[in-house]
């Protein structure tokens, strides 16, 4: 059974250091059987990028503002267990972004969430531009690149017509 301390030498390995900034996409069901479940690998994400560093995790639940009301502290999101927990803790800090929300722990987390909704789910100056700015990682657990909502900030950059590159790549995996 894999362990936290298991998780935090992989990140290590992989070149997770102290002070980084990460944007985790990830699929809890694709680690296995881990030794304290979630809460194992959300600790040994803080813990690979240590007191200086922190971890972003989208915690999107895709409504529609006209629809629903939505609440940083309350509204549940629709990307996953891992992210849920994440959002769930007290020290996480979480965007009013109504629809395309991140939650973040860590140094710079209210830095990277401030204002999201003037700046758009995957506009220029959105939490997830300031991360990539900040010369941020995105970390794929179990998952692929058809995962990686970063990939928006790339074409909002670019000038590209709104997820075209995204449907591009749905067409190419299918």
């Amino acid at each position: 059974m894999t362990t936290k301390l298991d998780i935090t030498s992989g990140l290590r390995s992989a070149g997770v250091r102290e002070g980084d900034s990460l944007v985790v996409h990830s699929s809890l069901r694709a680690i296995g059987p881990i030794d304290g479940g979630a809460e194992a690998v959300i600790d040994a994400l803080l813990d690979a990028v240590g007191r200086d560093g922190t971890v972003a995790m989208p915690t999107f639940n895709y409504s529609r503002p006209a629809v629903s009301i939505y609440d940083a502290r309350e509204t549940p999101g629709r990307t996953g267990m891992l992210t849920e927990l994440f959002r769930k803790r007290p020290n996480a800090l979480r965007s009013d972004h109504p629809s395309h929300s991140m939650a973040a722990i860590g140094q710079r987390a209210a830095e990277y969430l401030a204002d999201h909704p003037k700046h758009g789910a995957f506009g220029l100056g959105s939490p997830l531009d300031r991360i990539a700015a900040a010369g941020g990682h995105v970390l794929l657990i179990g998952v692929s690149h058809l995962s990686n909502s970063t990939i928006h900030v790339g074409e909002t950059h670019a000038g590209v017509p709104r997820f075209a590159i995204s449907r591009w790549a749905m067409h190419c995996a299918s």
